[in-house]
């Protein structure tokens, strides 16, 4: 399965995740960038050929690094880094933050802006 994949040096990007239907099986899951994570990890993938692969050194090196990951949501961080600089700079106490949060509610709810809609009128 996996010795089909192009051994090419693939460039880092964010993953396209596919949706994923009831029934799935390994072989769902392994796409043309599967690789990439053993190159990453500096680790052989030939150990999936044996049938206890499980117990392999290779499986718990690979087990215990994704284990070890801290999942990140940029956006989100991106946004609220954005917001907190925004802040900063429109208001100087909790007071007056309070009353823009207050302001811009209003104001999205009398203006609802549909972002799709406005795409197509463009």
């Amino acid at each position: 399965m996996i010795s089909t994949l192009p051994d090419s040096d693939l460039p880092l990007q964010k993953p396209i995740l596919p949706t994923i239907p009831p029934g799935s099986s390994l072989p769902d899951f392994v796409g043309p960038r599967s690789i990439l994570l053993f190159k990453l990890l500096q680790v052989p993938h030939s150990f999936l050929s044996s049938p206890d692969w499980r117990s392999s050194l290779e499986f718990n090196k690979v087990k215990e690094a994704l284990n070890n990951l801290t999942p990140v949501n940029d956006s989100c961080e991106r946004v609220l880094a954005l917001a907190t600089t925004f802040n900063g700079m429109i208001t100087k106490d909790e007071t007056s933050f309070q009353e823009l949060v207050l302001v811009v509610d209003s104001h999205r709810k009398k203006f609802k802006l549909q972002k799709k809609d406005l795409k197509k009128q463009m």
